[in-house]
């Protein structure tokens, strides 16, 4: 008989072989991964939107922040129920028949409820957001700190964690042809690096801004002497897209290095 998937708590991985009852393992993997994915829901249609996070595992919340107005902050108010996840990509794993290709994966999934946070807890969020993306930097003395008009421009929500879940396959370092993506060619094209067997082919570099270097979908980081460019004025830390160096490996898989990553902060 069939089992009902659908009565089972949301958290149960149906793969128990693959599933990750270590939370601490768990709570690493969001500490370190670079960009989540949070679902929302309206009248039954549901929304994801990909952000910047940082986990806060003193009050086992998860924060992340969008422009002061959007569908994000429209959902979460109209229905505060919110999946999240985070997830990295091991090795793609070749086979004899069609059916047994497969790939190396890790991910955490976090069901909870998301809240508008403001005044002193919103500023301490979006510091927690700024020491993890820029921990070379200290406020007060690289930049200017968070001030109450930019804290009125900015939505940051708190996502209280009810309960989450973890999944990885990971297969011998001997697996018969495992390679990492990008290494035959197949990168695509939304990443500046040149994948394995392609002539480079950089694009154009944009022309200076005043004071700055230009920051878009295609730029190369600012040239040696020139500084970054200022933040925008339209709130704190909000920006349309933003690339990221891949940082360290994280001790799920040991990578050979990866590209940017492609920030979608709001709608």
């Amino acid at each position: 008989m069939s089992r009902d998937y659908a009565a089972l708590p949301p958290n149960q991985v149906r793969r128990s072989d693959r599933a990750v009852t270590d939370e601490a393992w768990i709570a690493e993997m969001l500490t370190h991964a670079p960009i989540g994915t949070l679902a929302t829901v309206h009248e039954g249609q549901p929304f994801i939107n990909s952000n910047l996070f940082v986990y806060d595992a003193q009050n086992q919340a998860i924060y992340t922040h969008t422009a002061q107005v959007g569908r994000t902050r429209a959902n979460v108010e109209g229905d505060a129920k919110v999946c999240f996840s985070v997830s990295d990509m091991g090795r793609l794993l070749p086979a004899d028949e069609a059916l047994e290709f497969s790939v190396e994966y890790s991910g955490v999934v976090v069901f909870g409820r998301a809240t508008m946070i403001e005044g002193e807890q919103a500023e301490r969020a979006l510091q927690m957001l700024l020491d993890k993306y820029f921990p070379h930097l200290q406020s007060g003395r690289d930049y200017r700190p968070i001030t109450l008009d930019e804290l009125k421009r900015t939505s940051v929500f708190q996502i209280s964690i009810d309960s989450w879940s973890g999944k990885r396959k990971q297969v011998e370092d001997e697996f018969p042809g495992a390679f990492f993506y990008g290494q035959h060619g197949n990168c695509g094209r939304l990443s500046d690096f040149t994948c394995e067997g392609e002539p480079p082919n950089p694009p154009p570099p944009p022309p200076p801004r005043p004071g700055g270097w230009g920051v878009g979908w295609d730029s190369p980081p600012p040239p040696p002497g020139l500084p970054s460019p200022p933040p925008p004025s339209g709130g704190f830390f909000v920006f349309s897209f933003l690339f990221l160096p891949s940082p360290a490996p994280p001790p799920f898989f040991p990578r050979g290095g990866g590209g940017p990553f492609l920030v979608l902060v709001d709608r």
